[in-house]
């Protein structure tokens, strides 16, 4: 019948995204980064990457564009990240990037990225009169420090946004307290923002600062349950037993 048959298809397909999230889970979405490298390559982009940015693209790629990645200082993680949300045209894209970096990742944008992004597609916010006001359009890229996307958070969430970065992931530091500080419960609510996030993406050269324990929540971001259902659960299984 057709109901029948809508059910089958439907199931095929729910049977297939759950497939695909399992490959990107375990950085074997291939057929995913190969789209994502074929659209680079039209886009100019594949042959700006050295040898090792391309293969760091397309594992986070394989990984449904959502990864750390933890290069040291200067090897071009900021475009790499631009790159998968490229590859994935996972724009609007939010990055929350140190202050003194803003300028920076627009001008890399707008070096490497100018036949994606335009100059009215980058928007830079320096303070509460950058804000993005209702009457203000939605820019492909949002580039905001992590003090001001605290403050302007109500107005970030009731945008949507399909890609997400964060420089200096380590900020997102886990507590050893119940709580974490205001600011990183802030970003973890904006990064987590949306169901249909296609990107996200945590740039870091020390993911853990001091201790394992330090990267719960980078990675409860990318992996959510995959430490444990909680910071708690995540201490009393792997740390307070031994």
């Amino acid at each position: 019948s057709t109901a029948a048959a809508a059910a089958a298809s439907s199931s095929s397909s729910s049977t297939a995204a759950a497939a695909a999230v399992s490959a990107a889970w375990c950085g074997a979405d291939h057929a995913e980064a190969a789209r994502g490298t074929a659209r680079l390559a039209q886009l100019g982009l594949w042959p700006k990457l050295r040898q090792y940015q391309q293969e760091g693209v397309r594992r986070a790629l394989a990984m449904g564009g959502r990864c750390m990645l933890a290069d040291e200082m200067g090897l071009g993680k900021s475009l790499q990240a631009l790159c998968v949300v490229a590859a994935l045209d996972a724009w609007p894209c939010v990055a929350v990037v140190p202050a003194v970096t803003r300028r920076g990742w627009a001008e890399e944008a707008e070096l490497h990225l100018g036949g994606v992004l335009t100059p009215s597609d980058v928007h830079i916010v320096y303070d509460q009169f950058d804000a993005l006001e209702e009457s203000r359009p939605q820019p492909k890229l949002l580039i905001i420090s992590p003090k001001m996307a605290t403050k302007l958070e109500p107005q970030l969430l009731r945008r949507e946004w399909r890609g997400a970065i964060l420089d200096e992931a380590h900020t997102l530091r886990t507590s050893s307290t119940k709580e974490d500080p205001p600011q990183i419960q802030a970003l973890l609510r904006l990064l987590r923002h949306g169901s249909a996030t296609k990107a996200l993406l945590l740039l870091t050269g020390t993911p853990a600062v001091t201790k394992v324990f330090d990267m719960f929540n980078q990675v409860d971001l990318l992996r959510p349950g995959l430490l444990g259902s909680s910071r708690v659960d995540f201490r009393n299984k792997c740390f307070d037993a031994v």
